[in-house]
């Protein structure tokens, strides 16, 4: 009866095995023999004379892939064992190969002893999504490959603005950790100044769809902030839903200080210009009040316009980019050069008292920028504007520093201090700040103006 019982237990097993959409065999003895088989299993190893067979001789192919040991050692030590995914290699009666996928379980059968006497399998063939997995590995293998092969900073949103991709290139050139700037932390790294204009424009889009465009400020790992410019277009669904946000932040820092130094550059231009017309105004003026003659008058006139154009060499560096002028200029000369077409009376009206000192291309252009301010200042409000009025220079070397005196003394009207500073005097504070190191002060007095200019000494002689 018990016998009877078993056998019926195994055909009922065999009925439900039959139906079950996994592949599904019993295995008897150390020899792995096939004591049942669904035709799921079957249709799997494309046999199906299995039963009453060990598994190395059904399915030989599977001997030398590792299969056989494994039963083995599920069978000895008890311990059943899952494979995820695992690549198997089958033969079909023609003797075709196919590359197959599995994911199976190997579980030991014992018996009222704590014997084993078999090993229940259940398998199910995974190839095609295993296949989609590794097409989805290589594509985002390939994906990376590209967004950190370029020099633009790539992120990605989802629909409601939520951060939650950087490329490798946004971590090396902020330098924060993976993580820091997702959600909407990346707000962290963008200069204080910038952030309400960008986070409106950033909603602005959000809301409407439209695409993303900004400049700002992006903190750079060295701790500057660098000017970059930030783009996103948004991805939409076929319902015209919108499904993804991608973006990119490029810097432009170099281009933005290029095109401000242009900008500077024209309106000293400009400023320029309208000095030197200014100043020939001036000297006509003053040379026709002292010439006896007409001929006269042309001489000096001429005299003067060369020395204006001298002084204007001494800048040219400056205006000509790129200029390989590796000349030193004399401290002493330079002053004289710059100073000359202004003045009726050397001799009498100016007093240049200071060790000799060779300035270097760069800094004798920045010194040239200042003097000429300066003078030009003079001429129009100071003490070139008539015979009685006196510019005492004096200028000496302390530790690693230069030191400069500028006194002007004027007869009446007396001088004002101006309301506010015009860009004359900016260009000369930024040449005496950026380019010299140092500084410059105005005293503004009844009787005249006194002028403090420094330099660092490291930097005359470049």
């Amino acid at each position: 009866m018990a016998r009877r019982q078993a056998q019926e237990e195994i055909v009922r097993l065999g009925r439900l095995f039959a139906q079950a959409p996994a592949a599904i065999a019993i295995l008897e003895g150390p020899s792995h023999t096939f004591k049942l088989v669904n035709p799921a299993y079957e249709a799997l190893v494309q046999h199906s004379d299995l039963v009453g067979r060990p598994v190395a001789d059904a399915l030989p192919e599977v001997r030398d892939q590792g299969f056989i040991s494994l039963l083995d050692t599920v069978y000895t030590t008890q311990k059943p064992y899952q494979g995820k995914s695992v690549p198997i290699e089958l033969v079909s009666p023609e003797g075709e190969r196919q590359a197959r996928y599995l994911d199976f379980v190997y579980q030991p059968v014992i018996d009222a002893t704590g014997q084993s006497v078999g090993i229940f399998v259940q398998a199910s063939d995974v190839t095609e999504a295993a296949t989609a997995m590794a097409a989805l590995r290589d594509s985002e293998q390939r994906f990376e490959a590209i967004v950190n092969s370029i020099d633009q900073m790539i992120w990605s949103t989802r629909p409601d603005g939520y951060h939650d991709y950087f490329n490798q290139r946004w971590y090396e050139y902020t330098g924060v950790s993976e993580g820091f700037t997702d959600g909407s932390e990346w707000e962290n790294v963008f200069h204080p100044d910038d952030r309400t204009e960008t986070r409106a424009k950033w909603l602005h889009s959000l809301e409407t769809g439209e695409p993303y465009h900004v400049e700002y400020r992006l903190q750079h790992r060295s701790g500057v902030y660098r000017w970059v410019i930030g783009r996103a277009q948004c991805v939409r669904d076929k319902n015209g839903e919108v499904s993804r946000w991608y973006g990119t932040c490029t810097d432009i820092h170099d281009l933005k200080v290029a095109e401000e130094a242009r900008q500077l550059l024209l309106r000293e231009l400009n400023h320029r210009v309208k000095n030197l017309f200014a100043i020939t105004a001036g000297m006509i003026n003053m040379t026709a009040r002292s010439s006896p003659s007409v001929g006269e008058m042309a001489k000096s006139l001429h005299g003067r316009l060369q020395a204006l154009a001298k002084a204007h060499h001494l800048i040219q560096p400056a205006i000509i980019a790129g200029s390989s002028v590796a000349e030193t200029v004399a401290f002493h000369t330079l002053l004289e050069e710059i100073l000359s077409p202004h003045l009726a009376d050397r001799d009498r009206q100016v007093t240049l008292k200071g060790p000799e000192i060779l300035l270097g291309p760069h800094a004798s252009t920045s010194f040239a920028l200042i003097f000429h301010e300066l003078a030009t200042n003079a001429a129009k409000y100071g003490p070139f504007r008539d015979a009685e009025g006196r510019l005492d220079v004096r200028w000496r070397m302390d530790k690693d520093a230069l030191h400069l005196e500028w006194q002007e003394n004027v007869a009446l009207p007396e001088i004002k201090a101006p309301s506010q500073e015009g860009f004359g005097s900016k260009l000369a504070r930024t040449s005496a700040i950026h380019q010299l190191g140092g500084s410059i002060d105005f005293e503004w007095l009844p009787g005249g103006v006194n002028i403090a200019l420094t330099a660092a000494g490291e930097r005359l002689g470049r």
